[in-house]
């Protein structure tokens, strides 16, 4: 997920770092309250303040977000000169899963019947 301000729902700041009005992330209303106190409880009426959405500021299917995300993948696989991060996510998680696998050196096997020998098979008599 990118980097977003929970006190005016801008994309790529940090709380902390922030100097804008507050805007609530459910209803987009400037400087009446926080989502904690928003009298809008129901998602339908939720107002996205970046897209203007029906949505909550800090939901995944938000367009912004999602552009966001995309950028975001874009710059961690130029970083990891990978055209696929996806796919190197997925294969450095195997890797380290395969360290923790161990195979026994002489496998057991039980038999669900005794062997037949000579002497107790009935087609030898």
């Amino acid at each position: 997920m990118p980097i977003q301000c929970f006190n005016c729902q801008a994309l790529g700041q940090k709380s902390e770092s922030w100097k804008k009005e507050k805007i609530c992330m459910r209803c987009a209303k400037r400087n009446d309250h926080t989502y904690k106190t928003c009298p809008v409880s129901d998602p339908k009426y939720f107002k996205c303040i970046n897209c203007l959405g029906n949505h909550a500021a800090c939901s995944k299917s938000c367009p912004k977000i999602i552009e966001a995300i995309s950028k975001l993948s874009e710059k961690q696989a130029v970083k990891s000169n990978n055209k696929y991060p996806l796919f190197k996510r997925i294969d450095s998680t195997f890797n380290k899963s395969a360290k923790h696998i161990q195979f026994n050196s002489t496998p057991t096997l039980k038999l669900l019947a005794p062997l037949y020998t000579k002497t107790h098979n009935p087609f030898f008599n």
